[in-house]
């Protein structure tokens, strides 16, 4: 079961089975990594579960109209995972990859898809393919709507 964390480890989590990875280019995610990009793992809310701490909520409007909500450490301020109030979006969290506690886990699970790629920074190099919205089908298709949504894009 994967397990996670913010700097400090004031707040922690677990969640289970699979999550799905997206790398994503919006200014809002590279401004929130502070980096040119953001690495998500994108789950089930069912799945997601806290076991230790509070985290700190502040919420924006995104572009879609609706609120992006951070949920961060308040002692370290370190974001943990984003959630929003789309209707898609109240099954599902955004959790931040980096906040792993397994350095490895990440190397195991490969990004399905990449967005707002029009945002990447021009010495971005990659090799994956780049979905679009509607390829695939089921919880991953979804998945991905899910995440437009709650970025706020």
């Amino acid at each position: 079961m994967p397990t996670g964390s913010c700097l400090c480890k004031n707040l922690q989590y677990e969640y289970t089975g699979e999550g799905q990875v997206i790398i994503c280019h919006c200014l809002p995610c590279r401004r929130l990594s502070g980096s040119a990009f953001s690495t998500n793992i994108l789950i089930p809310r069912s799945s997601f579960h806290p076991t230790s701490g509070t985290p700190k909520t502040i919420s924006r409007p995104g572009d879609s109209g609706l609120d992006v909500t951070l949920n961060f450490c308040a002692n370290c301020g370190h974001t943990i995972f984003v959630t929003g109030e789309s209707e898609v979006l109240r099954g599902s969290i955004v959790v931040k990859a980096g906040t792993l506690d397994d350095p490895e886990l990440l190397d195991k699970m490969a990004p399905a898809e990449e967005i707002y790629t029009e945002h990447k920074v021009s010495w971005m190099q990659t090799e994956r393919k780049v979905k679009k919205e509607g390829d695939g089908g089921g919880w991953m298709s979804t998945a991905f709507g899910a995440t437009l949504f709650l970025l706020g894009m």
